[in-house]
């Protein structure tokens, strides 16, 4: 009975377009952000992902100063950003380094140019946590179709991608273009972390594609396996956050972490007994 009325329930609130909207919308980036997430754990890169929502913190502060949408303008920040930390990779500066430095000056960019904009600090809240319930309906086709690419994208160069991460002399060796596959990832990247500032904000949405992999890797300890895991993880865990956020009224973003990190520690515990 118990199983039944919540089903019932549940049917009976995606009535709601910003219910459905919401849940189609977070499992494709959720899905999209799980699978590039992967190479980010395995080539160590958590700090260099998140620093590029940081950093798209400053494109949002000019965008707010000029008095235009946040998101294009922040999307042109973070990709410039990650192409420019890909040069310094392949100048021997290594990430982290390059990620430190340009985090906390786009961070304090941000704040100032927030400040001076006729908004101020208005929107600030939306910016830092975000608000998957008040997506519309043409943001919801940019981000479906944007994960769509880089899931193909994936799909197509992840071995590529692995192989590079284990050996990057050799992969260049046997890949000539894997310099150019390289910085396309990065690319995608920055705009799925972005896009997907709408959902989790600056502060959260490293957890949207560190915690799914690094679920994934410990569980199917296999890279090929991992995957897979990752996107099982991640889209039960933003579907169990969204409904949990509208039964009890709390925020939906830090609903999804939540769920996400108690789900790690899960499988960290079980997996050790």
């Amino acid at each position: 009975m118990l199983i039944t009325g919540t089903v019932t329930l549940m049917l009976e609130l995606f009535k709601y377009s910003f219910l459905q909207r919401a849940v189609v919308v977070g499992m494709f980036t959720g899905s999209a952000l799980a699978i590039l997430g992967i190479v980010v754990v395995m080539r160590r890169m958590a700090f260099f992902g998140s620093g590029l929502a940081h950093i798209a913190f400053g494109g949002i502060g000019l965008a707010v100063l000029l008095g235009i949408s946040p998101f294009p303008v922040a999307v042109i920040f973070s990709v410039c950003a990650a192409v420019f930390l890909g040069y310094l990779r392949t100048q021997n500066v290594s990430e982290d380094t390059s990620i430190g430095i340009l985090f906390s000056l786009s961070m304090a960019l941000g704040v100032i140019l927030l400040s001076l904009g006729k908004k101020g600090y208005g929107d600030l809240t939306s910016y830092l946590f975000g608000d998957i319930l008040a997506i519309g309906k043409y943001e919801a086709r940019v981000m479906i179709i944007v994960s769509m690419i880089g899931m193909v994208f994936m799909y197509l160069f992840h071995d590529h991608l692995a192989y590079f991460t284990m050996d990057e002399d050799y992969t260049k060796l046997m890949y000539p273009r894997m310099k150019f596959v390289y910085f396309v990832y990065l690319i995608l990247l920055a705009v799925m972390i972005v896009l997907a500032l709408k959902i989790l904000g600056v502060i959260l949405v490293s957890a949207l594609f560190i915690i799914p992999a690094a679920a994934g890797l410990i569980v199917g300890g296999e890279y090929h396996r991992a995957f897979w895991i990752a996107l099982a993880f991640v889209n039960v865990s933003i579907f169990a956050g969204i409904m949990l956020s509208y039964f009890l009224d709390i925020p939906t973003g830090p609903a999804i972490v939540v769920l996400e990190g108690g789900g790690f520690f899960s499988i960290l515990f079980l997996k050790k007994k």
